[in-house]
């Protein structure tokens, strides 16, 4: 065999088993939200992006990947590295983000600051490569039970830590005294909505494992499961985030449906069973691990409350989303701004149109306004599509008549992205490197599950 072909797979490999390793490290790093953590988990990434690549184009390679995927994904990362190539060669060092705008050649669009759009893009292509990489996977069984159960393994285990801290009144991450958090804290998170957007994308997986174990009548992994599910829908109620609450809500009660109708056809009666038991055990956790901070926030009204009186928009975040969409928007225009460089925009904008904003804003708290400000158009609708495809696949996968595992990776899948994608409109879940990893590794799993049954996709090996 020649050393070519022989290499192809060697890479591959390599290549999937980084992308399932930086899963539990992305977490650990702090999820990713320090600069460094952020720069490490992107050029992890990238270097095994670079590998799948070359394994690809090495003869005997064997791969199948979704061709609007492919698509989606070089409509994002072509407009990006354009912007930050022709930035960095026009760079002359930080100038006005605004004059920048103004003086750019539409027709030829840079980024108006390259250095901070080279980071963004490093991280943005390891994250779309990631993905890629598990729309390859995806056939397979064996990885995409690997896939499945590491992330929920990480999301146990970060709750499980998150839940110590609150028993033991500990004042910062354990591993990082040094720094006040105040309240905001959770696990290895300091944002509270980050943690919350965390734990809602990876509870209804938990609760796919949970039930496959359940109607394979696999006691410990069934116990495992649904102790690990109990925990994680506890404890996301136990933070004090009211809209990752909101959005958990939601989810607990769309995957209680789902899941009760599913197994009431299988096993009459014994859904609402379980979903009794599920409710009472879940309020005597939360009560356990202290919802009194949780109770005295959402005794404040509902996050929306101003909205019907029309004063939401005249203060805090609803003056930031206005003050996007009718003062940034129109600046940075069809091609955006250049990815990453919203925080420098954003206050130039502030400062020349005298907006009563108030304080620093590097995040939007709206990945959708963020990101078009940010990407500009194409890249933004190919984003979107990619997203709602894969919630689209899911549902789809959901109905497959087939084996009882794809059902469940397809449904519990569709809802931790649709989870994630309304959180996106009250903060900036998608900003957070982790998060960002779990998002595409979902998508890349119900992307790659092939809709019709294909008995030789299924041995563990690649599709053909």
């Amino acid at each position: 065999m020649p050393p070519l072909v022989q290499i192809s797979p060697v890479m591959r490999s390599l290549s999937r088993w980084a992308v399932l390793g930086m899963l539990p490290v992305s977490v650990l790093l702090w999820g990713g939200t320090r600069p460094w953590t952020s720069e490490l988990i992107s050029w992890v990434l990238s270097l095994a992006s670079l590998c799948f690549l070359v394994s690809m184009a090495l003869p005997g390679s064997r791969t199948h990947l979704d061709r609007k995927a492919v698509a989606c994904v070089l409509l994002i990362l072509i407009p990006g590295w354009i912007m930050t190539l022709i930035g960095l060669v026009n760079f002359e060092g930080i100038t006005d983000p605004l004059h920048a705008m103004r003086t750019r050649f539409p027709l030829v669009p840079a980024s108006v600051n390259a250095p901070l759009s080279l980071t963004a893009m490093i991280l943005a292509s390891g994250m779309l490569g990631a993905f890629l990489i598990c729309v390859d996977m995806a056939p397979s069984r064996a990885w995409k039970v690997r896939l499945w159960t590491t992330l929920c393994l990480t999301g146990a285990g970060m709750v499980i830590l998150g839940i110590v801290q609150r028993l033991t009144g500990a004042q910062a991450i354990y591993w990082n005294l040094s720094e006040s958090h105040g309240g905001y804290f959770f696990s290895v998170f300091r944002y509270h909505a980050n943690a919350g957007a965390f734990m809602n994308l990876v509870f209804p997986m938990m609760a796919g494992l949970a039930a496959r174990a359940l109607w394979k009548r696999e006691f410990l992994a069934g116990v495992l499961w649904s102790a690990s599910l109990l925990l994680t829908v506890a404890a996301a109620f136990v933070n004090v985030s009211r809209a990752a609450e909101a959005v958990t809500l939601l989810l607990v009660v769309t995957t209680a449906l789902f899941l009760a109708l599913r197994f009431h056809r299988r096993v009459p009666g014994s859904s609402l069973v379980w979903i009794a038991a599920f409710v009472i055990l879940s309020a005597v956790l939360v009560s356990s691990f202290g919802i009194k901070k949780t109770l005295g926030r959402w005794g404040r009204g509902l996050p929306l409350a101003t909205l019907h009186e029309g004063g939401f928009f005249e203060k805090d975040r609803g003056l930031t989303y206005r003050s996007i969409t009718f003062h940034l928007l129109p600046r940075t225009g069809f091609w955006g701004s250049g990815p990453g460089t919203f925080e420098s925009c954003f206050a130039s904008v502030i400062k020349e149109d005298a907006l009563p904003v108030k304080g620093r804003w590097d995040l939007a708290h709206n990945d959708y306004l963020q990101t078009l400000s940010e990407w500009g158009v194409i890249p933004f609708l190919s984003f979107v599509a990619l997203l709602c495809g894969a919630v689209t696949r899911g549902f789809l996968l959901w109905h497959r008549p087939d084996g009882s595992s794809i059902a469940l990776l397809g449904l519990c899948g569709a809802l931790s992205l649709s989870g994630v994608l309304l959180h996106a409109w009250v903060d900036f879940p998608l900003q957070i490197p982790s998060i960002q990893l779990f998002t595409s590794v979902i998508a890349g799993l119900l992307l790659g599950t092939p809709r019709s049954v294909d008995q030789r996709a299924f041995r563990g090996g690649n599709r053909t």
